[in-house]
This record gives structure tokens, sequence and C-alpha cells, in this order.
């Protein structure tokens, strides 16, 4: 069953619905986890929430943290957004895309547009005191310095490249003492940024669908396709041999074959047959699947025989 709640997100009132079982099953599981984890360092600890634009981390991390605040045996934690960590617009109206002429007010949003070295200092500096942090104003569209005080045990802090596995935010990671990452359907990420965005004044749906290609979809699959979350997959296996990898190599073929026919036959756009490739690549590199491949044939002809 959903329930809706009434939740105050970057100063707008969001109504979001989450099922009973996902907040008993998963979400409390987690704040008790957070809880051990707290105890069990006895110091404020850092969990890192990541997840493409438009995934909704920022609605998450609101709930959960009103969630801690009314489940009986756990810590309440403190959302914190890394958006303050934007340089300032008077920075990126002056300074340009590394290697380009373009300014970087151009690309706002992207990784290269966020002080990284400045949000590694803060959470070093906020992890045995309490400080102040910057914010990103919505109203303003700008960073206020100083207007948030770190203080919760946990803080759960939200951001869409704190797990970027590129420099520097690579620099980050040993500083986190746990992650959650969110994934979406670039289609429904797409809906959502478009509506947002053609809900600002002077953007029509015919500019916010020209920002979201060039901006939101860049950085969405930036973060899907690039994060610290495949480093750590949970099936993680190097003991397929020769015999393992020419089998999976095999199967790879066949997927390539379906998504390619696949996708000339429903007319989608190139874009999809690449993200759907570059998917089944971060597959393969990162979990055991050759190995596993070999052994469903292996069990796939044992039940031939019978």
């Amino acid at each position: 069953m959903d329930r809706e709640y009434t939740l105050s997100v970057n100063g707008l009132m969001v109504l979001a619905g989450f099922n009973d079982s996902l907040v008993d099953g998963v979400f409390k599981k987690l704040l008790h986890k957070w809880t051990d984890l707290q105890k069990e360092k006895d110091r404020r600890i850092f969990v890192f929430l990541a997840a493409p634009p438009g995934a909704g981390k920022s609605t998450l991390a609101q709930f959960l943290e009103g969630l801690s605040q009314t489940t009986e045996g756990v810590t309440p934690l403190q959302a914190v957004g890394m958006d303050g960590f934007h340089y300032k617009q008077e920075y990126l109206n002056t300074h340009y895309i590394p290697g380009s002429n373009q300014l970087l007010k151009t690309i706002k949003g992207a990784p290269e547009t966020f002080d990284c070295a400045g949000l590694r200092e803060k959470i070093i500096e906020s992890r045995d005191k309490d400080i102040l942090w910057p914010v990103y104003s919505r109203i303003l569209h700008d960073v206020e310095d100083d207007k948030l005080k770190v203080e919760g045990k946990i803080i759960l802090l939200e951001g869409n490249y704190l797990l970027l596995n590129e420099d520097p935010w690579t620099s980050l990671h040993e500083l986190c003492d746990d992650t959650l990452f969110i994934n979406a359907d670039p289609d429904i990420l797409k809906k959502r940024l478009v509506e947002r965005k053609a809900n600002n004044p002077g953007t029509d749906l015919e500019k916010a669908t020209e920002h979201f290609m060039k901006v939101d979809r860049v950085n969405g699959l930036r973060v899907i396709n690039n994060s610290m979350i495949y480093e750590n997959f949970p099936f993680v296996d190097k003991r397929a041999d020769k015999t393992d990898s020419y089998r999976g190599l095999c199967v790879c073929y066949g997927l390539m074959r379906v998504l390619c026919i696949g996708n000339h036959f429903f007319n989608r756009e190139k874009d999809s047959l690449i993200d759907a490739l570059a998917a089944l690549f971060h597959l393969i590199d990162h979990t055991a699947f050759y190995y596993n491949v070999s052994a469903i044939t292996d069990n796939a002809a044992i039940m031939l025989k019978l």
C-alpha cells in the first residue's frame, strides 16, 4: 500500500508516495544499520546518497530524515545537499570549460561546475565538530555561504556526483562510511526534468527540452554509467577460465545482436542503442558475467539430458 507524504524539498512542497513494504523492509533497516554504524565508530558518520538528476534523491533524503525522527530505536539523521558547493554564478560567468572557449555557465549543473575540493574540506572539518555549510538558493539561483549548521550524528549527504569515478570526485570516496545509489529509467528522468525546467519563468517546453538534451541528459548518463556503485557490484567474481570466457563472449555477441535487432525493429533512436550497449558492457565488466553464463549453460545442458 502506498502512502503519501508532504515534504519540503529545496524550498518547495512536494507530495511523495512510498510503499509500506519499502519503508518497513528497506528504509527502516537502513536507518538501523546507520545507527549501529555510528555507535560502532563513535563519531559523526557520512552516508553518500547519489543519483542521476531527476531520480528523486533530494525527496528521498528528506523522507529518510523525517522517518529517522519517528522510528523507535534509531539515531535521527540530518539530510544535507551538496548543491551549496556549486561555484558561485560570478565564477561560472567568467571561467571557461577546461580546454574550451565555452563559459562554465552554459553547463551549470555539470561536475565541472562544482567545488569538489571545497566539499572535501568541509566534510573533513565536519567529522569532529559542528560547522556551517553553504546552501544553494533556488530563489537567487546562487550559493549562499554559512547558512546550514551541520550537527547531526549521521549526515545523509545527497548529490549527483558523490560516487562519480572521475577525478577529483574519487577523492571523496574515502570520506564516506556508507553509500546509497538510486538508478532510474532515462525516459522517466527526461519527463521529470523537462517539466521541472519548463516551470521556471521564461522557459518554455522547447527550451526545457533543449536544455535537457544538452546538459541534464549528458550529466545523467555520466552518473549512471560511471559511478562507484559498479566497483562494489555484489556479484563480482573472477573465477572464469578460458572456457567460461569463450561461452560468455558468445552470449555477449548474442545479446548485442538482440539489442541491435530490437532497436531497429522498434525504430528507437541511435542513442537508446548506445545506452543499452553501455549498460551491457558495465554488466560484463563489473560482474562474474562469464562465470555465471558458463554455470547457466552447464545446468541447461544437464536439464536437457534429463
